[in-house]
């Protein structure tokens, strides 16, 4: 049971963007934000025990933080994140009901 927990805790939320949709659609390839400490070993064992898919490929990046500037003149800057890009073996059929568990 804590097993399934830390898997849990890998994949922090799927992205549904029209690239991604557009990705899922074509090339049946799954776009998440995960956990910035995390390998793609670990990723690709995380999806195949959630999600019960076959995985082909991981592909990860860092997203860069971004400036902004409020109307008072006060500068933030967003937070730098983790994007996996999952591309599964030939055959899978992906609910997008599964993936908003």
């Amino acid at each position: 049971m804590s097993l399934k927990l830390s898997y849990l805790n890998i994949l922090k939320k799927p992205i549904f963007s029209e690239k991604s949709n557009f990705l899922l659609n074509n090339n049946k390839t799954l776009v998440f934000k995960v956990k910035g400490n995390v390998n793609k070993i670990e990723i690709l064992s995380a999806v195949q025990k959630i999600l019960n898919l076959k995985v082909k490929k991981v592909r990860t990046l860092w997203i860069k933080t971004k400036k902004k500037i409020k109307k008072n003149g006060i500068i933030n800057y967003s937070k730098k994140w983790k994007k996996a890009y999952i591309i599964l073996k030939e055959n899978q059929n992906v609910q997008l009901d599964n993936l908003l568990k």
